[in-house]
């Protein structure tokens, strides 16, 4: 904001405070904090580890782009159990712009060592696909319950239900 990075999780500290003080409830910092740290240790949809299993048996490379700090996102996955399909963890932080800042899309291909037109972003967040596609990346967006796309922003590459469904249609595809 305003040209600024600061970590994620401060961020959304901060913005539980605002939320609390709109309901005049007074949350320190710290209190703040505590509420969010159960986020690094939620379950993965069902979908998603047979997914990645998948992928990576069939020789695709995975790697998480997260807006998430380097040591959330290594808890996250930590926690998660899925680690060990990914090569990288990417996290914003290194860049200090969040998605979906084309920037940040670019850098993550070069840290790849690859074009960004090589790459393919898979999310259920409107927002992220947007970002991802107008930095010229490929995109899949996983329609998930609550989700939608960004109506400005050009349709996804893929379209699918959930991860189990993306992977598939993209171990299909013609290497």
């Amino acid at each position: 904001m305003g040209d600024r990075y600061e970590d994620f999780g401060v961020i959304g500290a901060a913005t539980l405070r605002m939320l609390a003080a709109n309901h005049e409830i007074d949350l320190s910092a710290e209190q703040a904090a505590r509420a969010l740290a159960p986020i690094r240790s939620l379950p993965p949809h069902p979908d998603v580890e047979p997914a990645l299993k998948q992928l990576t048996d069939a020789g695709y490379r995975l790697v998480t782009l997260t807006n998430s700090s380097a040591a959330g996102v290594k808890a996250q996955m930590e926690n998660s159990g899925l680690q060990r399909y990914l090569s990288d963890r990417l996290s914003v932080e290194t860049v200090g712009l969040f998605k979906p800042h084309a920037h940040v899309y670019r850098w993550a291909a070069r840290q790849v060592g690859e074009s960004v037109e090589d790459c393919l972003l898979i999310a259920a967040h409107g927002w992220d696909v947007a970002g991802a596609a107008w930095a010229g990346m490929r995109t899949c967006f996983l329609a998930r319950p609550g989700k939608q796309l960004y109506p400005l922003a050009p349709p996804p590459t893929l379209l699918k239900a959930d991860l189990l469904e993306a992977a598939q249609k993209l171990i299909a595809l013609p290497r």
